[in-house]
């Protein structure tokens, strides 16, 4: 682990926020118009939620807990005080962000409208390009040349 201390993301990048955002406009753009997709298929829907909850909180617990162990933070508009590649961030660069999206997914599984398909896609992108490239373009600054070699050797997703 290497320290070093540097803020990273703007508070409306925050991926909470971005998560809200995209699940209030598809709930909202529902009641305007429900266009409903799959409702033959709830109890396999929601078998298939339950188990990508469950994998998604444990992934993000796990990833929170490696993240405190190590010293650092897990609050994305802190600065980040170590690179950890240990546990989750051993497999993933952003296993917290992926546990963030597959909470959507399976959100998405369960309510089942196009709405929620389209505000997934969106939620991916925005995690993509206002999360993750600021916080890697800050942790490449702040942790050079060893975060360019965690980078070659762990993919962003998994």
């Amino acid at each position: 682990m290497i320290s070093k201390k540097t803020s990273c993301l703007s508070r409306w990048a925050h991926p909470a926020l971005l998560f809200f955002i995209c699940l209030a406009t598809a709930c909202a753009a529902n009641r305007l118009k429900s266009l409903r997709v799959f409702e033959k298929y709830q109890s396999e829907r929601t078998a298939a939620a339950m188990v990508i909850l469950f994998l998604a909180a444990f992934l993000g617990i796990r990833s929170y807990l490696v993240l405190r162990q190590s010293g650092t933070t897990a609050e994305p508009l802190q600065p980040a005080l170590v690179l950890v590649e240990t546990g989750p961030y051993g497999l993933s660069r952003n296993p917290m962000y992926l546990a963030l999206v597959a909470v959507f997914a399976a959100l998405t599984l369960m309510i089942a409208t196009v709405w929620m398909i389209a505000a997934l896609a969106v939620l991916f992108i925005l995690m993509q390009m206002l999360v993750i490239k600021t916080e890697e373009t800050h942790l490449e600054s702040q942790f050079g040349q060893f975060y360019r070699d965690y980078r070659a050797r762990v993919r962003r997703w998994f």
